[in-house]
């Protein structure tokens, strides 16, 4: 089963055109009445497919039946109270905020904490009454003719039985619990833009500037494929929408628009530069060249999804020149940068300006090689209340995802993430973090924390794999430091240590570990496990490919309840017998 599968799609608990049951007196569609104590996740419904009954939970029903979210839409509005709603849509607001609240790991809590964070919650927001109109399509900025849309295929993969490396991923676009809440809002004003042949790059990419920043308040404009070289100037993306009428630049269905910059004096696109950037959608272009690829600078609710940034002179995306706030940074393929060569640079460096509330997922970062730096994802000190999910990052100079402290702020959540080969460490995080259910391998230490411009404090590394010919996890700075867990994780080390404390385990609390490899700093929290046979398929040195818990593997059962999460790396629910590391036996 291909481990970047698992990272990229859930697991289909039901097919579409699946029939639910009926079994309600007040709507015959549904099976259950839902009062205000109802925990929707906790709730299952009858399906009927292929004359068998299955039962699904609630959460499974919204988010795999696709062809009937229309129907579902108003199915569950009509069967949640009005105060019922409106505890919902408090939920989806308050989505990061409750992030920070994950202290303890018992099933109960983390219920209410995944609950709190789904996507699917924003279906619960009461809509306005009144439909809304259809979008108008207004004229087109040029009279050449739209290019024809090529069929999109479907995106959603199901994981495979085969033990085939990792090959470059497709962002999963049916995963929705990272998208913004007001990204429900369509534009009421939509444009085409296309390509005229019987122009130059440069013209083209002057005539798609200009109109780009003539959009207000719920406009779209869609964009065809074509190279538009935006010239020596800046493009500076100074443009507020609003919570209800947000702005949308996106590409055209099918079309691959390049935004190219050919001067390493300029970057491709900034945001908020001079003026602030707010409400803001960018989704589905090409950008290449340039020094920096997006620098964001008076930015806050902004949505960059599903682009492409490479071949870039500097840093791909960086946030370091003002205080950020809500970005949505989503299922973007960031690789090949030079210069620093950071994927994405978040925050400034001694938290002189800071990103806080944000999203960073499901993105792809790669081959940041030939960088002076070229750390994949790096946030940095101060920034606060970031959740870094279900990225998918290699093949880089220094560490694939590096995370600071936050200054005694709310802390990080780095959930989910793959990261592999780096010529630094896999994955660093200095402290006042989550750190759980992330695979990490092939480094100078998969994992490693330390005081490094804050002090290693308050950091929880739960239900992790981390696996490398060198050490597993170095755990430096951790000695009588206050909050410090790390509990059921695999830690496999062929020529050197499975875990590493330097100073001591005094005040650290060590519980459920499965190792292979050396061990410093503590005689206890931890079993030996049988080596790389406790896993599908993995093998020192090489590219990660199944890293399931293998029948008979010391990793099942072998997980401390007190710290469990119900969740693994798939996001699919952990089994009873609560197994060590990021993935789950029964999954």
């Amino acid at each position: 089963m291909a481990l970047l599968s698992l990272a990229l799609s859930a697991l289909p608990n039901a097919a579409l055109g699946d029939v639910l049951i009926p079994n309600s007196t007040t709507d015959p569609n549904w099976n259950c009445a839902i009062s205000d104590n109802t925990n929707l996740h906790s709730v299952l419904f009858k399906v009927k497919r292929n004359g068998e009954l299955h039962e699904i939970p609630f959460s499974v029903a919204i988010r795999k039946l696709k062809a009937q979210t229309t129907k579902l839409k108003v199915r569950i509005k009509g069967l949640l109270s009005a105060n019922q709603r409106e505890n919902f849509s408090l939920a989806r607001q308050r989505q990061l905020v409750v992030l920070q609240e994950r202290r303890t790991y018992r099933r109960d809590e983390i219920i209410f904490v995944k609950q709190c964070k789904k996507g699917d919650i924003k279906r619960f927001e009461d809509p306005s009454p009144t439909p809304s109109p259809s979008p108008s399509e207004t004229a087109t900025p040029t009279t050449s003719p739209s290019p024809t849309p090529s069929s999109t295929p479907d995106v959603t993969t199901t994981p495979s039985p085969t033990t085939t490396p990792m090959s470059s991923p497709t962002p999963s676009s049916d995963i929705t619990e990272f998208d913004p809440v007001w990204a429900a809002n369509e534009p009421s004003r939509i444009s085409n833009f296309n390509f005229n042949n019987a122009l130059s790059p440069t013209q083209n990419g002057s005539n798609l500037k200009a109109a780009i920043l003539n959009l207000t308040p719920g406009s779209m404009i869609r964009v065809g494929s074509g190279t538009f070289d935006l010239g020596s100037t800046n493009f500076n993306l100074n443009l507020v929408g609003t919570e209800q009428e947000p702005i949308w630049i996106v590409a055209q269905e099918g079309a691959t628009p390049i935004l190219e910059r050919n001067t390493t004096s300029k970057n491709i696109v900034d945001m908020g530069n001079g003026s602030p950037t707010r409400y803001l959608v960018v989704r589905g272009f090409e950008m290449r060249g340039g020094s920096a690829g997006v620098r964001m600078h008076n930015v806050q609710n902004v949505w960059f999804d599903q682009n492409e940034i490479h071949s870039t002179g500097d840093a791909a995306l960086t946030t370091n020149t003002f205080d950020t706030a809500n970005l949505y940074i989503t299922r973007n393929h960031i690789h090949h940068t030079s210069g620093t060569g950071e994927g994405m640079y978040l925050g400034a460096n001694n938290g002189v300006y800071k990103m806080r509330d944000s999203i960073i997922a499901l993105n792809h970062v790669h081959d940041t090689l030939n960088a002076e730096q070229g750390d994949g994802i790096e946030l940095k000190q101060g920034s606060f209340n970031n959740w870094i999910a279900r990225n998918f990052v290699h093949d880089t100079k220094y560490p694939c995802i590096l995370v600071y402290g936050t200054d005694g702020a709310a802390r990080n959540v780095i959930e989910g993430n793959i990261a592999y080969n780096s010529q630094d460490n896999v994955m660093q995080v200095q402290g006042e973090a989550l750190v759980i259910n992330n695979f990490a391998m092939n480094g100078g230490n998969a994992f490693y924390s330390n005081d490094h411009q804050g002090t290693s404090r308050d950091l929880h590394v739960i239900h992790n794999t981390f696996v490398n010919t060198g050490t597993a996890a170095r755990l430096n700075n951790w000695t009588d430091r206050p909050n410090m867990i790390f509990a059921n994780n695999a830690a496999y080390s062929q020529n050197g240590y499975a875990i590493q404390i330097g100073g001591g385990s005094s005040g650290v609390a060590l519980a459920g570990n499965v190792t292979m490899g050396l061990i410093s700093g503590t005689n206890s929290g931890f079993v030996s496990g049988n080596g790389l046979t406790d896993f599908v398929n993995l093998s020192f040195g090489s590219v990660p490919q199944n890293a399931f818990p293998a029948p008979g593997s010391a990793l099942i059962g072998a997980g401390n309840s007190t710290y469990s999460l119900q969740l693994d790396l798939t996001f699919n629910l952990r089994a009873t017998a609560l197994d060590a590391g990021a993935l789950d036996y029964a999954n």
